[in-house]
């Protein structure tokens, strides 16, 4: 098997990136995809965390 990777690096505190508007349009579109009603942008980011 061939090794792909040297590193790979997970960032769950945001230091490295700031996800938070890619987490918050992944509820919405979550909520969207199930039929509910999809939150703020405000309301979506206020539950990250």
């Amino acid at each position: 098997m061939n090794k792909r990777y040297d590193l790979i690096v997970f960032d769950w505190d945001g230091t490295v990136m700031d996800s938070t508007a890619i987490i918050a349009t992944s509820i919405q579109s979550a909520c969207r995809d199930l039929g509910l009603t999809v939150p703020t942008d405000e309301a979506a980011r206020h539950v990250i965390g």
